[in-house]
């Protein structure tokens, strides 16, 4: 690593588990929230919420707003915004532990595709950590009385767009700043919400199938109750966001990816706390080998950049 880097391990780790543990308190209250609100709107107002926030915080800073390259961040952005809403979707059938399983997919996706569309070769650790992620995925989101539904699909397909969020962020969106990703990603999920609000609106026959209230719920009155759980939430994003952004500023992103896998734990415990989820004994195993799937993936990408970097120049 750059000598003129910063490296503080102890605090980074600290950071990010304090922002996993604030982002699985807030995603929790989505179990609350789909109760009053539907899935479109409460994005299209969080992201009302969120975004001047956003703006003012980048002005007062001096950050950048615009992008320098506007198709590669709309890529990242419209990829972000798919994953959220899938997630969020997911959390009003699954607890954020499960749902949080499937978004963790999201590294074993990024493999695929990087050997599968970029032609980069993969070794034999990546595909055996592909291999314990898919096995932890099915235990998770699989057995069922009901066996694997195609609800269970709509967490490991935010895994899916996220990985491909992740793939533009890195191959379209180097040298963008952070607050310009942060507030076209949420402008983007406020738009689909706005555009998922409108067709609701224009076809009311699509609202109101049986166990999609959440999904497909119409435009409710906004009240004071609806809100402040959205501001609640939106809060929370920021917030966690926060802590993440500077966790990767404290140490390498390797280190810090590994401590991102806490969310599992933390929104297996505030879902037990706050609402009484519990996890199932095959569902624990699953979130374990998501664990080591994610940790082998970054053990050897931090193999690969090592060797990279003690080549000569």
């Amino acid at each position: 690593m750059n000598g003129d880097l910063p490296n503080r391990p102890f605090a980074a780790g600290a950071c990010v588990l304090i922002g996993m543990a604030i982002i699985g308190l807030a995603d929790s209250f989505v179990v609350g929230i789909a109760e009053i609100v539907g899935l479109w709107q409460f994005h299209m107002l969080r992201s009302a919420f969120i975004v001047p926030v956003l703006i003012v915080i980048a002005l007062t800073l001096g950050h950048p707003i615009l992008p320098r390259r506007p198709f590669g961040v709309a890529v990242r952005s419209l990829a972000l915004a798919l994953s959220m809403l899938l997630y969020f979707g997911s959390l009003a059938v699954f607890s954020v532990a499960e749902a949080a399983a499937g978004l963790f997919t999201s590294p074993i996706f990024v493999l695929l595709m990087t050997a599968l569309l970029l032609r980069q070769q993969v070794g034999p650790v990546r595909i055996a950590a592909v291999t314990v992620g898919f096995a932890g995925t099915v235990l998770v989101l699989g057995p069922a009385d009901d066996g694997f539904g195609w609800l269970s699909l709509f967490p490991v397909a935010a895994g899916a767009a996220y990985a491909v969020n992740a793939l533009a962020t890195r191959t379209l969106c180097a040298g963008e700043a952070l607050f310009t990703l942060m507030i076209w990603a949420f402008t983007a999920l406020g738009l689909l919400g706005a555009a998922g609000t409108a067709v609701l609106a224009w076809i009311p026959d699509l609202a109101g199938a049986p166990g999609t209230g959440f999904v497909l719920r119409p435009w409710e009155p906004v009240t004071p109750e609806i809100l402040a759980w959205t501001a609640a939430v939106g809060l929370g994003a920021l917030g966690g966001v926060a802590f993440l952004t500077r966790s990767y500023q404290l140490a390498e992103a390797s280190y810090v990816a590994v401590f991102e896998y806490s969310l599992l734990i933390f929104g297996a415990f505030w879902g037990y706390l706050l609402f009484g989820q519990v996890v199932a004994t095959h569902g624990v195993v699953g979130i374990g080998l998501i664990v080591i799937s994610g940790v082998l993936i970054g053990w050897s990408a931090a193999r690969v950049r090592a060797r990279q970097a003690s080549l000569p120049a």
